[in-house]
């Protein structure tokens, strides 16, 4: 599970210092689609947040930075653990 500096880490990394999705994945030790994820996720909402003057709410995009992740786990199998899971000898 990443945490909220990571997702921030992502983010800064890939905007300021102009690293690659696969860079940052290498150097944080995370998957890459995890990367990408979050970059697009902030792509989608900055492009959201500016209006067709180019004007964006800055305070929103922030408050979105700083979110937590979120999970989606609707699609998650449920699993029920039952004593024959285990063996106790």
């Amino acid at each position: 599970m990443i945490k909220l500096i990571e997702k921030q880490k992502i983010i800064i990394t890939y905007l300021r210092k102009g690293k690659s999705q696969r860079q940052i994945a290498r150097e944080m030790g995370l998957n890459r689609r995890t990367i990408a994820k979050y970059v697009k996720d902030y792509e989608r909402k900055k492009a959201w947040l500016t209006d067709s003057k180019g004007n964006s709410n800055k305070d929103e995009l922030i408050a979105d930075i700083v979110e937590n992740p979120k999970y989606d786990t609707s699609k998650r199998k449920k699993v029920k653990l039952t004593n024959e899971d285990y063996s106790f000898s």
